[in-house]
C-alpha cells in the first residue's frame, strides 16, 4: 500500500501509454510538465476492466520515460463502478449536493485510493465522469482536467438535442460536480468562456499546452509526397463517422487525392468499408512515431464533429503541416489559426498542393500558430494552482 507523500497525485481511469487518442497525448502532456516540477507525483489508475488495461509493456514505457513519477494501480471492484452509474444519476438529479455525492465510497474497496486522500495535497482528476469513477473524494481538493463539454460532447455523439432531456441531466451534473472543485482546466477559449460565465467562483485556466516551446524538440520541416493527406483518428466514433461523411459529400474530387489513414479509426467497420470503395485510401493502423507519419505527407485532414480542441489538429500544425477541417474542428482553436487551418474545399486544396509559394506560407503560418498557441495558455498559473497545503480526510 502507499506510504509516500504527494504533492500531487493524477487520475486517469486506464494506461497513458501509448498514446492511441487525443486524450491520452493531453494527459502525457501534463505528466511531461509535472516531470519537471520540483514536486513529488504520481498517478493513479485502475489496473485492468479498461479499454486501456496497465500490461507490463505498458507498465514499463511509463516507468522509462518517467523515472521520478510513481505509477499507483488497483483492480476496480464492481461495487464501485456502480456506485460510479448511481453517482452520474445523482448528479443530474440533485447537483446542489455534489460534495456529499461525490464523497460517497465503498468502505475497504480500493485501498490504495483511500490511502492516497490521506497523503496527497491535490488530486489531478481527467474529466468530470472522474469524479464519479474514483471511490469518494473531496471535490475541493481537485482540479479537474476537463478535455470538452461532456454534456455537448455527448449530444453531438448521439445525434441528440442540448436541449434534450438526458442531455440537460448530464449539464446539471457537469456543473454540479464543476462548482464543487477547486479548479478546472479548459483546453479551448471558447470552452474557458463557457467555465468562466457559468461558474465565476470557480477558478478557470485555460490550458492551450502544458509543455512550453522550449522544452519541446523542433520539430523538422515536413512536406512529404507519398500522401497528399493524413488523418489521425482514434476509435472515437465521430472520427469513422467524420470520414465517412466527407467522403460522401466531397469524394468526387478528393478520392483523386492519396489520404493516409492511421490510428485505431483504421479499425472501423464502415472506415474498413470506405477504404475498399477508394484504392487511394491507406489504413496504416497505429503507428509508433506519428511525427515520422507526418513526415510522409503534405495535408493533415480534420473532418470531425465534437467539443474541445482536435489534438489532431495541434499535432499537424506543431509539426508544420497546414490542415482543412471542419466548421466544427476550427470550434476550439484560439484566434490566428486562418493561415493554418483551412475549409475542407477543392479550390483550396489544389492551390496548397500544385502552388509551392502557397502551401510554404500555410507551413509557415502552422508553425508561428503552434508556437503562439502554446504561449497563449496559462500553465504556469495552472502549475502554482496546484499548491496547497496538506489537507487530511476522515477516515
Amino acid at each position: 500500500m502507499t506510504k509516500r507523500t504527494y504533492d500531487i497525485v493524477v487520475f486517469f481511469p486506464g494506461s497513458i501509454l501509448p498514446e492511441m487518442d487525443g486524450a491520452h497525448a493531453r494527459v502525457v502532456d501534463l505528466m511531461d510538465r509535472l516531470a519537471d516540477e520540483p514536486k513529488s507525483v504520481a498517478l493513479y489508475s485502475f489496473s485492468g476492466g479498461q479499454q486501456h488495461s496497465w500490461t507490463p509493456e505498458r507498465r514499463s514505457l511509463f516507468a522509462a520515460r518517467w523515472p521520478n513519477i510513481d505509477l499507483i494501480t488497483e483492480s476496480r471492484p464492481k461495487s464501485v463502478k456502480y456506485l460510479s452509474y448511481a453517482k452520474k444519476l445523482l448528479l443530474g438529479l440533485f447537483p446542489f449536493k455534489a460534495k456529499k455525492i461525490l464523497s460517497l465510497k465503498i468502505g475497504g474497496a480500493t485501498p490504495e485510493w483511500q490511502a492516497l486522500q490521506q497523503s496527497t495535497s491535490t488530486f489531478i482528476i481527467n474529466y468530470q465522469k472522474g469524479l464519479c469513477e474514483v471511490n469518494g473524494v473531496d471535490p475541493s481538493r481537485c482540479l479537474i482536467e476537463t478535455h470538452d463539454l461532456h454534456f455537448l460532447k455527448g449530444a453531438r455523439v448521439h445525434g441528440t438535442s442540448p436541449f434534450a432531456l438526458t442531455s440537460l441531466l448530464k449539464l446539471r451534473a457537469e456543473f454540479g460536480a464543476y462548482a464543487a472543485v477547486q479548479g478546472l482546466f479548459a483546453i479551448s477559449p471558447a470552452e474557458t468562456t463557457v467555465f468562466k460565465m457559468m461558474l465565476p467562483e470557480v477558478p478557470t485556466y485555460f490550458i492551450s499546452s502544458w509543455t512550453l516551446p522550449s522544452q519541446a524538440a523542433p520539430v523538422p520541416q515536413v512536406g512529404g509526397t507519398e500522401f497528399d493527406f493524413i488523418f489521425v483518428g482514434s476509435a472515437y466514433q465521430m472520427n469513422g463517422r467524420g470520414l465517412c461523411a466527407l467522403y460522401e459529400a466531397e469524394g468526387h474530387w478528393l478520392s483523386r487525392y492519396h489520404v493516409a489513414v492511421c490510428g485505431q479509426v483504421c479499425e472501423d467497420a464502415d472506415v474498413i468499408a470506405l477504404a475498399s470503395r477508394h484504392n487511394t485510401i491507406s489504413l496504416l493502423g497505429y503507428v509508433d512515431d506519428l511525427g515520422a507519419t507526418l513526415k510522409r505527407a503534405r495535408l493533415a485532414l480534420s473532418p470531425v464533429s465534437g467539443t474541445g480542441a482536435k489534438m489532431k489538429i495541434l499535432s499537424a500544425i506543431r509539426a508544420g503541416l497546414p490542415v482543412l477541417a471542419s466548421p466544427s474542428s476550427m470550434e476550439g482553436l484560439a484566434p490566428g489559426y486562418e493561415a493554418a487551418v483551412l475549409p475542407i474545399e477543392e479550390s483550396i486544396c489544389r492551390r496548397l498542393l500544385t502552388d509551392a509559394a502557397a502551401y510554404d506560407a500555410a507551413q509557415t503560418a502552422a508553425l508561428r500558430y503552434a508556437r503562439a498557441h502554446s504561449l497563449a495558455g496559462e500553465a504556469a498559473a495552472a502549475m502554482t494552482a496546484m499548491t496547497r497545503p496538506i489537507r487530511r480526510l476522515a477516515a
